[in-house]
């Protein structure tokens, strides 16, 4: 009794067995189809760690020195660096740190902050570092704007940051939620340049006055009627009348206070940068997910929440989404999933066509949501979401300074020193600006420094600890390849450039590395695909002739993207090793069946010709069942589908000659193989 009886009896004999375990499979996987959470694409740890510096106002040259230099130094000696790059402005600094693809991200990001502790002392003491890794949950997936038409920029800050933020953050999944825009309220004193003078004061002592006495502080522990007291200083000021009447210093007995030489206001803050939605100044809140979240839940809770808040904020104020991920998710998914349906209907009347029996296609076609169903339950599993991957794998310094604050009922507001900018418009009225000199004595500014009008600094950027300058273009309207061929043509004619100046980077480098790494793959899928076949063949020359038919099938690949103009890219190239699989398929069962026949008695021409005639059908009938059923996405039908297009053209491509190759260009490899070594035995 052959393998294959063996098999049939086997699972005729256990066919409650099999059923219940495969119905228990697509319930668990209807299950998971529902708890999935869903993105634009998969989570991905990218090897990147970013560490952004601010120190005020220092000069570019200095902190490349001081803060950029020893913080790259710094992190070299990190296991699975590749390379540090950082780019240096006035006052800041982004120092990007790249590893290899093989590290653990959440691992090196502890390592990046540690390095940096270690260093912390050697650094500024006014700089502040922030580090984060880069991951698709960086990048906001809603954008909300709040607006309106009678009410102040500070009003709006107020309601967005104390009530809509903390409502937000309370949903679950979301991380983050940025504001962007606004006024954050603080209590301005502007303080008369001439009264300063005569106060025989500065603005530094003002601002000195309010740090060291707006405070409290415990004096102690009081007992008494067996009762424990503590016992405090309270210092602070808390409205615009406790800030008007503080004490700056005391002259001959009398106090001067801060209403004697300024005005005390509840002003903004001080901004650079206007937000506007719909044409009027508004507050922005980007709301950022958590790494495993799922961007649909997370906008049926968010949409949810602003119906409420529409009915609890004044009629004035206006709740938008100015941006929504989730729509470009929702309909990404839709889209896939119709092409799949679409799919599994065109293979029904392919198997149809083909087997002339709805009983038996029937039966071939649930092994289609079957197959669905227990994917999605490992991808359950296996942390997976639902992204356009995954659905295509199922396919195929004048502000002087803030002082101190003020606690106003949950809310910290500062309070901010500055010169009244109307006696300052101009840079002649700087000179006259009164300081205190070390003895005491009041001067003028001018007496002691020069004022000069400089041009802005330029942007300090370094690439592995070597200084560079940037050159970078966008194309339109051609690949990358032939643009990038003309470009280094063109340098290296110029014999003006020193040789090995020039390095390419960008998305190009990335590029090529995806490349190379991709061929590594698809090496490693030829090389696996050999040993299964060894394995099931015990000889070298079925595996030799199917290999050799699945590589050439590349060549279809290559053919189907040239005639639709489609570019070889990372998503055309996992085409092509899924399409080395498939082709793969088609040979094993032409020659599983030559191997029958052989044993039945049949030489091997016979034999060849033989198979070839009996799993046309079988190869015609999969191959178009499979071809037909990335139509869907090879035409891009829908939002999201032109990321898949490329992939499912590569895997068209390769079914579409598998045909000839299965049953031609395999069998002949086959035979002369054999027939070679017959010849060399002889």
């Amino acid at each position: 009794m052959n393998k294959y009886s063996g098999l049939g009896k086997f699972a005729t004999h256990h066919s409650l067995s099999i059923a219940f375990i495969c119905l228990a499979l697509c319930l668990a996987g209807t299950y998971s189809a529902l708890n999935i959470s869903s993105s634009v694409f998969p989570q991905t740890n990218f090897p990147r760690v970013v560490i952004l510096v601010d120190n005020g106002v220092m000069p570019a040259d200095e902190m490349m020195a001081t803060i950029t230099r020893p913080i790259e130094e710094a992190m070299k000696d990190i296991r699975g660096v590749v390379m540090v790059r950082s780019a240096t402005g006035r006052g800041s600094a982004e120092v990007n740190v790249f590893f290899n693809w093989k590290v653990d991200m959440i691992q090196s990001e502890l390592y990046v902050l540690g390095r940096l502790s270690q260093i912390r002392s050697s650094l500024p003491a006014t700089a502040e570092a922030e580090v984060y890794r880069v991951t698709f949950s960086n990048f906001p997936i809603m954008g909300v704007s709040l607006t309106s038409r009678a009410r102040s920029i500070i009003e709006l800050w107020e309601v967005a940051r104390y009530n809509l933020k903390v409502r937000f953050l309370r949903i679950p999944d979301i991380a983050r939620v940025d504001l962007i825009g606004g006024r954050t309220p603080e209590y301005h004193i502007v303080v008369d340049p001439l009264l300063l003078q005569a106060a025989n004061l500065t603005l530094p002592q003002v601002t000195d006055a309010l740090v060291k006495n707006n405070f409290i502080s415990s004096t102690g522990l009081h007992e008494e009627n067996h009762m424990l007291y503590l016992a405090v200083v309270d210092g602070r000021v808390h409205s615009i009348q406790d800030i008007e009447n503080f004490v700056i210093k005391l002259v001959n007995g009398h106090p001067v206070r801060v209403k004697d030489l300024a005005q005390v206001r509840r002003s903004p803050a001080p901004i650079f940068n206007v937000v506007t939605a719909d044409g009027e100044n508004a507050v922005l809140l980007n709301i950022r997910s958590q790494p495993d979240g799922s961007t649909l839940d997370i906008a049926n809770a968010l949409k949810k929440q602003l119906k409420e808040f529409k009915q609890e904020l004044p009629p004035d104020m206006k709740l938008a989404f100015f941006y929504d991920q989730s729509e470009i998710v929702r309909s990404s998914v839709e889209s896939v999933w119709e092409a799949i349906i679409f799919g599994l209907i065109l293979s029904v009347f392919i198997l149809y066509f083909f087997l002339k029996n709805w009983g038996t296609t029937l039966v071939a076609t649930l092994v289609i949501p079957v197959t669905v169903l227990i994917t999605l339950l490992s991808m359950k599993m296996t942390g997976l979401s639902f992204n356009l991957m995954t659905l295509g794998g199922i396919a195929a310094a004048m502000l002087g300074q803030t002082a101190t604050s003020v606690l106003e009922g949950d809310r910290v507001v500062k309070i901010r020193v500055k010169a009244d900018s109307s006696g300052l418009d101009r840079l002649a009225s700087l000179r006259d600006l009164p300081i205190r000199a070390p003895d005491g004595t009041l001067v003028k500014l001018s007496q002691v420094v020069d004022i000069v009008e400089e041009p802005g600094q330029l942007e300090l950027r370094r690439d592995d600890l070597r200084q560079d300058v940037a050159v970078t273009a966008r194309l339109e309207g051609r690949d990358m390849g032939s643009a990038m061929a003309e470009i280094r043509d063109t340098l290296n004619r110029d014999k003006s450039i020193p040789p090995g100046s020039i390095e390419y980077g960008g998305l190009y480098q990335q590029q090529q590395e995806s490349f190379r790494n991709l061929l590594i793959v698809l090496f490693m899928a030829i090389f696996l695909v050999f040993t299964v076949l060894l394995l099931e063949f015990r000889s070298f020359y079925e595996p030799v002739a199917i290999v050799f038919g699945a590589v050439l099938a590349m060549f279809g690949t290559v053919l189907a993207l040239w005639l639709t103009g489609t570019s070889l890219n990372v998503v055309s190239f996992l085409g092509a090793i899924i399409g080395v699989g498939i082709v793969a398929k088609n040979g094993i069962l032409m020659l599983d069946f030559v191997k029958h026949l052989q044993a039945g008695g049949y030489d091997l021409t016979e034999a060849l010709v033989r198979s070839g005639r009996r799993r046309l059908r079988p190869v015609l009938m999969t191959s178009l069942a499979a071809a037909l059923g990335m139509l869907p996405l090879a035409y891009g039908i829908g939002s999201g589908a032109d990321m898949l297009k490329p992939l499912a053209i590569a895997v068209i491509g390769a079914l579409c000659i598998s045909v000839l190759l299965s049953l031609v260009a395999t069998p002949t490899v086959y035979f002369i193989l054999l027939h070679l070594s017959k010849k060399n035995q002889s």
